[in-house]
């Protein structure tokens, strides 16, 4: 084989590595994001079946099913539906004030 060839042998085998290792990469964050997915949707439910064993009045249980429920038919804001639960089991003071983004960000910067 020639020089000429062997740089065409060379060069296709180096695309086909680079494709191979793109391919791989590209699966992998897939894979990271079904695992990510799945990790939150088995903390959510944790957390209604937790809160449902904290629920101490048929009142307490209905009012978490409602949240629930209107949770399942709609995506909201991340958090807003555990901090109405955690209002309604009396976890949380029904006048605490959300956290605002500046709060955030200052806390994450001290640590």
């Amino acid at each position: 084989m020639n020089k000429k060839g062997m740089l065409v042998l060379i060069l296709l085998t180096s695309v086909f590595v680079v494709f191979t290792a793109v391919t791989a990469l590209a699966v992998s964050k897939r894979t990271a994001k079904r695992a990510d997915d799945i990790k939150a949707a088995t903390d959510n439910y944790e957390f209604y079946r937790e809160s449902m064993r904290k629920a101490s009045t048929g009142k307490q249980k209905d009012a978490i099913g409602k949240i629930i429920l209107k949770k399942s038919e709609k995506v909201s804001s991340i958090g807003y539906w555990k901090r109405d639960i955690l209002m309604i089991l009396g976890e949380l003071s029904k006048d605490q004030k959300r956290l605002e983004i500046e709060q955030a960000k200052s806390i994450i910067k001290r640590k």
